[in-house]
């Protein structure tokens, strides 16, 4: 496609549809006002690193002339594939190129930052979507000219996640702590607060001597760290800690000069950009960090929002009249600029929920755990690592969002992984699955990586790769037969496969019988994973008088034939047609004969 993007101000308003439409474009043209080559050069830059052939054409807003020109250019344009990206652009331009594009079969775009979702207008009207493809901070940034420079490792906090929490467990101690270790008083912390010492030492705050290592400002960096893992369980796209950037990069300007600014957090949600300011104590002056954080706001767009949090001790049984940090002055100024503040005296879980979810329209995530393999043990220790709330009832095969249905309320945002809808499902849901007519998708495993925004490791790539695509997919990523044979042992084992039923699968397989291509496996146990591990590379049918599950060519065909019962939740698919199944629960044992002789019959055709 091509897409013409008309420059002004705020990019952060045009950038959104650069990004969904992305490996869909093949040219951009860049239509700006000189007063706009800024802005134009910058996003060009970006636009470079995504591989599509650039145009830049610069016009005087006000020069009809001009407005024909690009008219006419625009006009010996293929027009099948052209899309006009025009949010909030200048209106007689617009008039211009979208009554020419529509015209000719083009297509309009108008986003809508505050829902992340935009009309895509032809002659026949307009159609509304959500953005689907929501960008992360490095993504935001790049696209308007910044660079990253520096941010504090994650996996690093992660790996400190007890002794941080140990730390700001109580912050009332913790100030006593932080003044006796100003006063070099380190005997008294370790007399009487013995879980402190030990996560200071952890932390590398003190030596095994219990000597100080770290200054005492250090602390204010722990407690970005801390606050970090308080924002994991809410459900933004990317958090950045520590995150220094160069705002200014454009290096073939006269003149230029490189500012850099470094934030406590960097968030964003659904292309907005929130920041976070972390303070320790009440020596701080509240009108000072009120203006930094507004003038830093201005470098994201009108939309962004900046959160200020600050625990401060309580003096009040030692003062006349204790010192108000934030006062009605600062906290006025503030929320008339998009900038909130948490402002007390311990960290209160549910009083923090209270302030941030409304401002930032935040959601907090539960997920919820489905049948139990190797694929669901290791997302389970996913979600364990980056400090996720779950829920998890041990469920097995065919595992249904009923099972959850006395935990769940309409303030959370659920995301139930693997589990048949056999309910309604609550308000804010998001279903994770890649069976059925979701078998295109990716593995369970690699969609609650993509929403903890995190990488997964060779072997979690494997287990991954395992559930949804078997073997083959193994292979052809490049695993060993070590690997393989690892995989599958242990997804038998977290299936809840027992000796006993290896055993009985190797009796089974001595009774097969050879039915055309596809080798029949009447089975001694319900287990069936560990008949197919051993015929691997066969057609098989495997049945019980329970249950029957067929492997092989020919799957996409059975599925057509029998797409009623899927959609009735009473057989499976997936795989990538590799493998199709009837629910444990919703057949009789003669029932299960008739459906093994009639696959049977369509794979002698």
């Amino acid at each position: 496609m091509t897409l013409i993007t008309i420059i002004h101000r705020d990019l952060n308003e045009l950038i959104p549809i650069i990004f969904e439409f992305r490996e869909k474009i093949s040219k951009h043209i860049l239509i700006y006002d000189d007063k706009e080559k800024h802005n134009a050069l910058r996003l060009k830059k970006w636009i470079e690193t995504l591989s599509q052939e650039i145009e830049l054409i610069e016009l005087d807003e006000d020069s009809k002339s001009d407005m024909l020109s690009i008219q006419n250019r625009i006009n010996d344009l293929d027009t099948t594939e052209l899309y006009l990206n025009a949010t909030n652009a200048d209106t007689a331009l617009l008039v211009v190129l979208s009554g020419s594009i529509l015209h000719n079969g083009g297509k309009i775009i108008a986003y809508d930052k505050f829902e992340n979702s935009y009309n895509l207008i032809d002659q026949t009207g307009f159609i509304n979507h959500s953005i689907e493809n929501n960008m992360r901070v490095d993504d935001f940034v790049k696209s308007l000219g910044y660079q990253l420079t520096k941010e504090v490792d994650k996996r690093a906090i992660l790996k400190s996640r007890e002794s941080l929490l140990a730390l700001f467990e109580d912050f009332n101690i913790l100030f006593r702590i932080r003044r006796y270790l100003a006063q070099n008083r380190l005997h008294v912390i370790v007399s009487n607060y013995p879980k402190q010492i030990e996560a200071l030492r952890e932390l590398g705050m003190i030596d095994s001597h219990y000597r100080g290592l770290k200054q005492i400002s250090y602390f204010g960096i722990l407690f970005e760290e801390f606050t970090y893992l308080k924002l994991l369980g809410y459900d933004f796209d990317d958090i950045k800690v520590g995150a220094v950037l160069l705002f200014d990069s454009i290096e073939d300007e006269p003149n230029d000069i490189k500012i850099f600014n470094e934030f406590d957090i960097l968030a964003i949600k659904e292309n907005h950009i929130y920041t976070i300011e972390c303070k320790l104590g009440d020596n701080i002056s509240p009108q000072d960090i009120i203006y930094k954080s507004d003038s830093l706001l201005g470098y994201f767009g009108d939309d962004s929002k900046n959160l200020i949090i600050n625990i401060h001790p309580d003096n009040s049984h030692k003062l006349h009249k204790p010192k108000v940090v934030f006062g009605a002055n600062a906290k006025l100024r503030a929320i008339t600029n998009s900038i909130e503040i948490y402002n007390a005296h311990n960290f209160g879980t549910k009083k923090f929920h209270k302030k941030i979810s409304p401002f930032f329209e935040l959601y907090r995530r539960v997920f919820l755990l489905g049948g139990y393999d190797l694929e669901m043990k290791s997302i389970k220790k996913l979600l364990d690592r980056y400090s996720q709330e779950y829920y998890d009832h041990h469920l097995s095969w065919g595992a249904k969002l009923g099972s959850y249905s006395d935990r769940v309320k309409n303030d959370y945002l659920y995301i139930g992984i693997e589990l048949i809808e056999d309910i309604t499902p609550p308000l804010n849901y998001l279903a994770i699955d890649h069976h059925n007519d979701m078998q295109n998708n990716k593995s369970a495993l690699e969609q609650v990586a993509d929403i903890l925004g995190v990488e997964l490791s060779r072997r979690e790539m494997l287990i991954a790769l395992n559930d949804r695509g078997y073997i083959p997919a193994m292979l052809e990523f490049g695993a060993t037969q070590n690997e393989i044979d690892e995989i599958r042992k242990k997804d038998r084992k977290a299936q809840g496969v027992t000796k006993a039923d290896e055993e009985l699968a190797i009796e089974s397989i001595k009774m097969q019988k050879k039915e055309g291509s596809v080798i029949v496996v009447k089975a001694l146990t319900e287990k069936f994973s560990p008949i197919a591990d051993r015929l691997y590379s066969h057609n098989i049918l495997i049945y019980s008088d329970r249950k029957l599950n067929y492997y092989g060519e020919g799957v996409e065909q059975i599925v057509t034939k029998f797409r009623h019962l899927v959609e009735e939740k009473r057989a499976y698919y997936g795989g990538g047609f590799g493998f199709f199944g009837l629910d444990e629960h919703s057949f009789t044992k003669r029932e299960i004969l008739e459906f093994k002789d009639k696959i049977l019959k369509m794979q002698k055709k």
